[in-house]
Order: C-alpha cells, then sequence, then structure tokens
C-alpha cells in the first residue's frame, strides 16, 4: 500500500481500521525518481513496552526492562560486549526466526523468562543475545532489499542503524557492493532527507537543474560561533579563567599524553547524535584512567566504553574494519599489536567505534592526531562528547565555559582558537567580616541586598555571600566550595579588607 491509498484509507470514517504504524519501507532509487517496493505495517500491541513486533522495539524494550529508562539503546550495544560465561535465559531462536530469506517473524512468549536484576551487569548475557537477534533481524530486512532490488548499494535510515554492529554486519555480508549510513539516521535526518526529496521533485517540476553540491564526509554543519560572542561569552567570567592562545599541536599533544582532558569547542556544531571533534572531550588512549574518568564527567556507568578518534590514512595500522568511518556508525576490532598499548579504548569484545578524520574535515584536529603520532606512535585520541550526565552536547559558548568551571578534571578549554584555563583562586575558607565592618540588610527576604562599609568604603555582596561569611565567623572553617559568583564577591571583599581571612595579605 502506498501513502496515498494509505492516507485515503485512515481518512475514510465509514470503514473500522486498526491503527498501523510503518515499521519497514524498501525503495528503489535512481535518477529519475523513487519507488516504493516494499512496505511493513505494525499493529500496536496493548502491552508494547513487552510485546515485540520489529527490530526497533525489540531493543527498544530489552534496553528500557535493564536500565529503568527511556533512550537507553547504547548502554545495552555497550553491556552486550560483555561476556561473563553466563548462559541468557533466552536464544536467539526464541526471539526471532527467519522464515524465507529476507522473511522475519519476531516472537513473543520468552519475556516470561527474563527476570529483574539490580545490577544491570547481571544481563549482559541477555544484552548479548539480544544484538544477535537484532542483527540476524536488520541482516534479513537488508537481504530482502537486494532481493527486491538487485541493487548495488544501499542507503540507510531509521534509528536502528546507529547501532553499529549490525551496521558493520551489513557492510560485511557482500549483499552490496556500498553500505552508507548518515550521520544522524535517526528521525533527524530522516526529515532532511525528506527535505532533500522534495527539493529535488519542486526543481525537477520547474525543470531546473538542482546544483549538487560535493559529498561531505563531515556533518559539522550545525551552529558556529564567532569571535564576538565567543569574547562575550569569555568577558563574563573573566574572574574565573586565564585565557591565552592556543599552543602548538606537539604541547598539545604532550599535554593530553600526560594525562589531562581537554574541551574542544571550536567551528561548527555536530548535525547527527555523536561528538566528531567540534564538541568534544579528548584524552589519551594510552591510560586506562581516562575512560574511568570521562565516565565518572559524564555520570556513566564505569564500564561503559569510550570511542577512539584516528587519522584515517593510518586507521588500517591500528583497527581492522572499513577504510572510513566518518561518522562512527561502524565497528572495529583494535589489532592486537596495539591493543594492549591503548587500554582506554579497549572494550571486553575487542571492538571499538572509530571515527577516521582527513584534512578536509577538521585540519587543526588531524595536526594534533600528528603530534600524538610523533609523541606516542598511535594517531589516535579518546573522543566522547561534550556534556556531563543527562546533557544535551554542549552547543554555546557559554555552555561551552560553564561545563568546563563545573568540571575540575577537565584541564583545559579549546575554544575559539585560543586556550582556557582556570584562574588560581585565593583560598577563600575560613574568611569572616573585620570586627569593625558595618552590615547594613536591605530586603531581608530570598532577594536580600547586604552592603558592607568599613574605613570609608562600602561594597555590596549577595545574601548568599553574607551567609558564607556568618557560617565562616561561626566556624571557622566556612564551606569547601562556592560557585562562581560567590567565590567573586568573597575575593573583592579580601581584596578591599572587609573580611579577615588566611589569605588575606
Amino acid at each position: 500500500m502506498g501513502f496515498t491509498e494509505f492516507a485515503a484509507a485512515m481518512s475514510d470514517s465509514s470503514c473500522e481500521l486498526n491503527t498501523r504504524t510503518e515499521c519497514l519501507s524498501i525503495y528503489d532509487a535512481d535518477d529519475n525518481g523513487i519507488r516504493l517496493r516494499h512496505r511493513e505495517f505494525c499493529v500496536p500491541h496493548s502491552a508494547p513496552d513487552v510485546f515485540v513486533y520489529s527490530a526497533a522495539t525489540l531493543y527498544d524494550n530489552v534496553a528500557r526492562m535493564v536500565f529503568g529508562r527511556e533512550n537507553a539503546h547504547g548502554q545495552l550495544m555497550a553491556l552486550a560486549s560483555i561476556d561473563d560465561g553466563l548462559r541468557a535465559p533466552v536464544r536467539v531462536g526464541d526471539i526471532v526466526d527467519v522464515e524465507a530469506p529476507g522473511v522475519v517473524r519476531f516472537r513473543n512468549g520468552w519475556q516470561h523468562r527474563v527476570t529483574e536484576a539490580a545490577d544491570c551487569i547481571a544481563h549482559a548475557p541477555l544484552a548479548h543475545v539480544v544484538q544477535a537477534a537484532f542483527e540476524r533481524a536488520v541482516l534479513e530486512h537488508a537481504r530482502r532489499a537486494s532481493l527486491l532490488t538487485d541493487a548495488a548499494n544501499l542507503a540507510a535510515a531509521g534509528g536502528v542503524f546507529l547501532n553499529i554492529n549490525s551496521n558493520s554486519a551489513i557492510a560485511a555480508s557482500g549483499l552490496f557492493q556500498r553500505f552508507f549510513v548518515p550521520s544522524a539516521p535517526h528521525d533527524a535526518g530522516i526529515a532532511v532527507g525528506c527535505a532533500y526529496h522534495g527539493w529535488r521533485l519542486v526543481a525537477k517540476k520547474l525543470r531546473a537543474t538542482p546544483t549538487i553540491h560535493t559529498r561531505r564526509a563531515s556533518d559539522r554543519i550545525g551552529g558556529e560561533f564567532k569571535r564576538p560572542e565567543i569574547d562575550a561569552a569569555l568577558e563574563k567570567r573573566r574572574h574565573l579563567v586565564v585565557i591565552d592562545t592556543v599552543p602548538s599541536p606537539q604541547v598539545l599533544a604532550r599535554h593530553i599524553r600526560e594525562g589531562q582532558i581537554v574541551a574542544r569547542f571550536e567551528g561548527h556544531a555536530e548535525f547527527g547524535p555523536r561528538a566528531l571533534g567540534g564538541r568534544s572531550l579528548l584524552a589519551t588512549p594510552l591510560l586506562a584512567a581516562s575512560k574511568d574518568r570521562l565516565n565518572v564527567i559524564k555520570g556513566r556507568q564505569h564500564w561503559r566504553p569510550v570511542a577512539p578518534v584516528a587519522l584515517r590514512d593510518r586507521a588500517a595500522d591500528l583497527f581492522e574494519g572499513p577504510a572510513e568511518s566518518p561518522y562512527m556508525n561502524m565497528e572495529y576490532r583494535v589489532r592486537a599489536l596495539v591493543s594492549a598499548m591503548m587500554p582506554a579504548i579497549r572494550h571486553p569484545d575487542g571492538s571499538a567505534r572509530v571515527q577516521t578524520v582527513t584534512d578536509d574535515d577538521d585540519r587543526s584536529l588531524c595536526d594534533l592526531l600528528r603530534a600524538c603520532d610523533a609523541l606516542t606512535g598511535l594517531p589516535v585520541l579518546v573522543n566522547t562528547s561534550l556534556n556531563g550526565a543527562e546533557e544535551p552536547i554542549v552547543e554555546t559558548p557559554e555552555q561551552a565555559l560553564d561545563f568546563f568551571l563545573a568540571h575540575d578534571d577537565v584541564a583545559i578549554l579549546l575554544i575559539g582558537g585560543r586556550i582556557v584555563r582556570r584562574m588560581q583562586m585565593p583560598d577563600v575558607r575560613g574568611v569572616r567580616l573585620a570586627p569593625d565592618t558595618i552590615v547594613t540588610i536591605i530586603n531581608p527576604g530570598a532577594s536580600q541586598r547586604v552592603i558592607l562599609l568599613r574605613r570609608g568604603r562600602s561594597l555590596e555582596i549577595s545574601g548568599a555571600t553574607f551567609r558564607v561569611l556568618t557560617e565562616s565567623g561561626a566556624n571557622g572553617e566556612g564551606p569547601q566550595a562556592f560557585d562562581g559568583d560567590t567565590q567573586q564577591e568573597l575575593i573583592d571583599a579580601l581584596r578591599q579588607q572587609f573580611v579577615n581571612g588566611p589569605c588575606l595579605s
């Protein structure tokens, strides 16, 4: 059933139809247009969180059960790489059945064998079986596309194609000469594809020739902030940071080799869900602690893997896999000769989600990788997205600076062609009001203003800062940490001698 017929049927109020959801479509495309060759629909079940009727619902339901939250697909994929030697409560055949080449039927009734566990690691065997069943289903969908179209190339879309294992299974199957997965195969990318298709149809109707631009190997098409916007964000935080020119790639590579974590906010933002260098945290793969520290920053489980970024022309020396993977959409195997040298990216099953990069993608990132190669013999860095726990990827200069200031384990922020470090602050613990300071409180409510008077000078501070000073006076210690505004007000009070403390000269 095509869309026109489907829309007519759904809008016909004279008949009773079950609501149906598209779950698989196969098209044949060439310069003359796109033709629908096959489409499958699912009828939503009364227990959608349990019942499985597609590859997407299989992964979604099990991920939600294991981790108790939405959008945990990436966690389930990582968990599937852990083999603890235990047997899963179900087998692949219990979940999915291949009735004929390219024809898949999902089974139910196995769910009652799965029991909940307090520790998600206990579900590693289940995750491994679910991943295998998922790969079998998606591979058969690809086989059906090949049988129906006899096409040499396959382009894929849909959230299921964020699964690097099944992508690699299709690429290695020999069904197609070329297999392409965009950087954002989920709904965001599908919307862009629909817009592109509509643009081509309009151009054809107007008898115009669409301008075909050079193929891009990077999805760095998001927002880019100019120097004045970055300067304004830095100016607001000038009392907390030290700004300098970016050191040479060789100096920066040495900092990273010593274990420093670098936040990078450069150029256009990534369009897809994975950081590709524009909004990234970079660290050395040579230290196992890199993975642990990054997982703490991002609030992730300790066993979650981190991904490497490598020079494309050297990737084959380090990893077994496709010639390129600019969007981190393919699975690689770390070569045995270098595996022990890069413990931060070594998964339990020896796999890695590699990003390959070229000068055309990001020249300065490639220069840094070349400097790492000269220093360590490995043109590789750990690359994960620039965000904290339960946060979206950083988008603006303000967000980048606030993230940097909130995470002490990030040593350096690269932003707009400059390097940012934290200002070494005086110790403001234990400060207290000087005995002869006169305090005037205006509006004693939540938004109170406090005026300090001493020796002909005055200074206004916030209610939060005043509470710090009074608590310090009570116990002689004071809080161990302050936010940026409170810290700056305390420093100003110290400099102008409204308060006494250990750092007062």
